[in-house]
This record gives structure tokens, sequence and C-alpha cells, in this order.
């Protein structure tokens, strides 16, 4: 997030291009020759452009697709069953339907498209399995797992919350607790895992409304469980 790709969301050819499946070559086309938006490392600016890449890089560096990387190295070991790239599933009756509010259907997108950035689907139970692995030594080594939760950038904050991003985690504190979390959104979907880690205590919320206020949530549940 601090290398000034232009974020992919953001261009105005994406609420047409989001609608039709494309490769991650297609996708990243899309932003491959236009100028960054600041000289990589001086800003700091949440990137799905950036994720992709890194999945493209994941694929490159692998041999292999990154949805079958993410199963052979995450999902099956750790037998989060419900969990996979959204495009490579197939479709059961207890998937569910995203809202932009409670009457409304989500904006189509082809799950294609986010790729690496967010086409995934899961359970809170997955995502606890992969929480708890990551107390371990389970899916990467000590060394890796210290280096995914040093924090690497201050993220501006305007209410004053001094938060840095490490790996794929947001470092910060709540209730005078250790914090490490982060929050994802889609059309349709919202989530967010909260990890306390002095009393491996965590808190997931999956949400398939657009509308509905995840932080002020993810929040209530902590004070009852920090008794703030």
């Amino acid at each position: 997030h601090t290398s000034g790709i232009p974020e992919l969301t953001a261009l105005p050819t994406y609420r047409d291009f989001k609608k039709r499946p494309a490769t991650p070559a297609e996708t990243i086309d899309q932003f491959r020759e236009l100028p960054l938006d600041f000289t990589p490392g001086e800003e700091w600016s949440y990137s799905n452009s950036g994720y992709i890449v890194l999945g493209a890089i994941v694929e490159a560096a692998s041999g292999e697709p990154y949805c079958d990387f993410v199963e052979k190295y995450i999902t099956q070991p750790l037998q989060m069953v419900n969990t996979g790239c959204e495009s490579s599933r197939p479709i059961t009756a207890n998937r569910a339907q995203g809202y932009a509010d409670s009457d409304t259907v989500a904006d189509a997108i082809d799950m294609s498209i986010p790729f690496s950035a967010g086409g995934l689907i899961s359970t809170v139970e997955d995502l606890f399995r992969w929480d708890q692995a990551l107390y371990t030594t389970e899916l990467i080594p000590q060394l890796l797992l210290d280096k995914m939760f040093t924090p690497m950038a201050p993220i501006p904050a305007p209410n004053g919350v001094e938060e840095a991003y490490a790996y794929g985690w947001v470092i910060g504190e709540q209730f005078n607790q250790p914090r490490i979390w982060h929050r994802g959104s889609i059309e349709g979907f919202l989530s967010e895992i909260d990890r306390y880690p002095d009393h491996h205590d965590t808190i997931i919320v999956l949400s398939n409304r657009e509308d509905v206020d995840l932080p002020d949530v993810t929040s209530e549940i902590a004070r009852m469980v920090f008794g703030e």
C-alpha cells in the first residue's frame, strides 16, 4: 500500500469493467500504464491493485494458479472446507446473497475481478481455524510470522488513532489491548477480523449487507469482552 500504484476500484472504467470476467493480466492492464499516484514509499494508500499484483506474483513464483495455491497451502491443511475462490467453487443453496441494504440486491461484480484482492468466500468457523493457526508455525515459520505482524508504514488517521500497517494487517490498540485487525468490503458483503494476541481473543464478523456499521458492531463486542 506504499507503492503508489493507482487504485483499480477508483478508475472511471471500473464500474463497467467489473461486470465481465477477466484474467489477472487483463485486470492489471487497466492500471499498468497509468502514472503512479505518489513516489513509492512516501505515502500509504490502501491498494486493491497491489493485492492483484501480489496474486500475479504468487502465480509466477509458484507456477500454479492462485486459487490452487491457496487451497494447497492454506485451506486444505487447516481443513477450511467452506473457504476458497468464489469463482472456482460450486454454487450451493447455503451461500449468502449480497445486499446493498435491506431491500436492494448489491451491484453485480464478476468475482474474477477482485482475484487476490478479495475473491474468496469463507465462514466464521473457517476464519477462526485460520486465526488459531497463526498462533502456531503450522502455516509459516516463526520468523515470517513475526515479520507479518511487524508495523511497516504509518496509516494516516484523521481521528487521531495511531495505527500502522504490517503485511496484510493493521496494528494498533483498542480498550488498552494490542489489536491486530483487518476489514474487508466488496459489493454486497463486509467482513472484519480483530485479533487480541495477549489473550488469544478473536472477533470475526461477516455481513451480507453493505449498510451495516461493522466497526461499531465489532467495537461493542470487544467492549463486552474487555469490560470497558
